[in-house]
């Protein structure tokens, strides 16, 4: 019960940051290039990131993991890659290289056949928002990485088919 209610304020509190940054100047993301990337099988190849596409960007500090992907339908980030060829999607995972075998554990435990960018020395949070430490915030953009709309991607808590739903059309 004690961890459940943990879990509860944790996305409460995201939800808060998610309000916050949207009301905030800077509304053009800094990405960082993949240098570690991994699926559920282990680590692949490192894909650029691709100027000319409209992107979904995901940062996720280690601890939350386990916390939006239980809340995310199996299947559900993998069904939106799918369905958008013409959109990157970036998942960048905080955390530190012991941590890849677990980040390898909940993917495939969650079915996730997407890949994800392990961010061992936190540059993604350090370009974003280094004054402050986030759990986890997501980010719709154009393609020069102009933020249009902000939640994370899957979680059934978070807004982001409305929101991804609205970029799409701001964007068209």
């Amino acid at each position: 019960m004690k961890s459940q209610f943990k879990s509860i304020s944790q996305f409460f509190t995201l939800i808060i940051l998610f309000a916050l940054f949207s009301c905030s100047e800077n509304n053009k993301i800094k990405l960082v290039e993949p240098k570690h990337t991994f699926n559920r099988y282990g680590r692949v190849e490192n894909k650029p990131i691709q100027t000319d596409k409209k992107k979904v960007i995901t940062y996720l500090v280690v601890g939350m993991v386990n916390i939006i992907f239980a809340d995310t339908p199996k299947g559900k980030v993998d069904s939106i890659i799918r369905a958008n060829p013409d959109w990157q999607f970036i998942y960048y995972i905080d955390c530190q290289e012991k941590d890849s075998l677990y980040i390898m554990k909940k993917l495939n435990q969650y079915d996730c056949d997407f890949e994800v960018v392990l961010d061992f020395n936190r540059e993604f949070e350090q370009k974003n928002f280094p004054d402050s430490h986030m759990g986890g915030i997501g980010y719709i953009c154009d393609e020069a990485n102009e933020v249009y709309g902000v939640s994370i991607i899957g979680s059934s808590k978070s807004f982001f088919d409305s929101e991804f739903a609205k970029a799409k059309e701001i964007l068209r």
